[in-house]
């Protein structure tokens, strides 16, 4: 169980990777919420990512009702903010709402999000993995579709991306579609050449953008990761100083 006094990023990141086999993992969910309401995080910018976490243990539990609270709060933890992260909590609620029989809710969860597929790199991987969990999986194909023509029709583009930053956004919206299109039994477009879409020439992802190592093998999936046998939720990439939920 959690038995430090202040939890900081690192061990936040650790709970993360160690939560699904301990003992009681509801119960280190529970010990998450308390150590927030508590005050006991080195950092309370980091609120949100205790929650999010504690929210996708309940999940992963099928305890729907407490990953619904859980997530509810990382949102209002993040209050205003408009980041990737947050971001990342608010498309985790919308997922627990799909899963959970509300559907029309989670859709109005999702759509604000649907800017952020053009602005961070993560983005496809969490929304689409919301859309996947509601059986979606068709929205989120227009959606990245639409996505990969605004960023090679940006300004300064000349259909190819203009800097590795954004080579990394479009590598990660071209990988989504292209398993999206997979699940969905679509044959290759035009989109999807040497490979999933991407072409000789184009400037590197920074490796910061590219994906880890289970997300590129083929037991990964739009709604989930394979992490030491176990199947996690899709999270976002560390891309920041901050870590990062959903």
């Amino acid at each position: 169980m959690l038995t430090k006094a202040d939890l900081t990023s690192a061990d936040l990141t650790e709970i993360r990777a160690s939560a699904l086999g301990a003992a009681d993992p509801l119960g280190v969910a529970a010990e998450l919420a308390e150590a927030v309401d508590a005050g006991r995080l080195a950092d309370a910018q980091d609120a949100g990512y205790a929650l999010a976490l504690a929210a996708e243990i309940a999940e992963s539990r099928g305890k729907l009702d407490a990953a619904l609270r859980y997530a509810g709060r990382a949102v209002d933890a993040y209050g205003e903010r408009d980041d990737s992260q947050a971001a990342a909590a608010r498309a985790l609620r919308a997922r627990i709402l799909f899963r959970s029989g509300h559907e029309d809710d989670a859709l109005a969860a999702l759509e604000p999000l649907r800017p952020l597929l053009t602005r961070h790199a993560d983005a496809a991987a969490y929304i689409s993995a919301a859309l996947a969990a509601g059986g979606r999986n068709r929205v989120a194909e227009e959606w990245l579709t639409a996505a990969v023509r605004e960023a090679l029709a940006a300004p300064g583009q000349n259909a190819e991306p203009a800097s590795a930053e954004d080579a990394g956004l479009l590598f990660f919206l071209l990988q989504q579609r292209h398993r999206t299109r997979h699940a969905l039994g679509l044959p290759h477009d035009t989109h999807e050449t040497w490979p999933t879409g991407w072409r000789p020439g184009w400037p590197a992802p920074p490796r910061k953008h590219r994906p880890p190592t289970c997300c590129s093998s083929r037991r990964a999936s739009s709604t989930g990761c394979w992490r030491n046998g176990r199947r996690w939720p899709n999270r976002t990439v560390r891309t920041s100083t901050s870590t990062a939920p959903t």
